[in-house]
């Protein structure tokens, strides 16, 4: 494992962003499907905890429980944080490595489909998608992101290139027949062949900024509900920024 202390990541769009940390970071590098992806870890020596009771009397025993629920609690809750942190990273280095064009929601019709079922939902949301590529944009990439509504429905953020005959509709009023805007003034469109649900679609003009906003759907909550389950869905050709791992001195002023 090497060892560093100052990153270089370099976008598709010529950015570059520099990363230094005062404590080492090891990196290894493992093949995500067929890709090769390098992950950082911090490297700390392992300190081992003994823990004992204030007192020399009443039930050592029961404090001794107390305490080992109250590390298994601890561990839990550092392995959940750990574990959405792996996949915030991922999603943004997934969505800052590629140029988008479109922001998307896709909803779900309770009447088609078990909204409250992610499972479902995701199975819904993968053949859909497949279809989309295999008939209308076979060079398709996207990246999609779920998010639970407060009432515990399921629905897909998610960004989208090389859309090909993909048929964006202008999407009205259903009252005055207008089209309709965002509040930010950026038009709304819906998909002509989503028949699952509601759906929507806006330009980007900051993959930035888009990159950013869509790992804001990553929660602690979202990683709890999706135990075993993918949380996000890349396209196979997406692409991953590139890294730049140095050893450096750091001044401090």
């Amino acid at each position: 494992m090497m060892a560093y202390n100052c990153l270089r990541v370099d976008f598709v769009n010529g950015q570059s962003q520099y990363r230094f940390y005062d404590n080492p970071i090891g990196v290894r590098e493992y093949m995500y499907g067929e890709k090769s992806v390098i992950e950082s870890e911090r490297i700390d020596k392992k300190i081992e905890n003994h823990v004992y009771t204030p007192f020399g009397h009443g039930d050592v025993k029961e404090d001794i429980k107390i305490l080992t629920d109250i590390e298994k609690a601890m561990r839990h809750q550092r392995c959940v944080i750990s574990s959405v942190n792996r996949t915030k990273n991922m999603i943004y280095n997934y969505a800052r490595g590629n140029v988008w064009e479109w922001f998307i929601t896709l909803t779900f019709n309770k009447n088609k489909v078990n909204r409250y079922d992610y499972a479902e939902c995701s199975k819904k949301l993968r053949k859909w998608l497949n279809n989309v590529r295999n008939k209308y944009a076979p060079d398709l990439r996207y990246l999609v992101i779920p998010e639970q509504h407060k009432d515990g429905a399921w629905h897909f953020h998610g960004l989208l290139s090389n859309t090909g005959k993909i048929q964006f509709n202008e999407a009205v009023n259903k009252y005055s027949a207008l089209p309709l805007f965002t509040k930010s003034g950026l038009q709304i469109f819906n998909f002509a062949n989503y028949k699952l649900g509601y759906s929507t679609a806006t330009a980007i003009t900051d993959t930035a900024k888009a990159s950013s906003y869509v790992t804001k759907y990553i929660t602690k909550e979202l990683a709890v509900k999706t135990k075993g389950c993918r949380r996000y869905y890349p396209s196979n050709n997406l692409e991953l920024p590139q890294k730049s791992f140095f050893s450096c001195l750091i001044m401090k002023g």
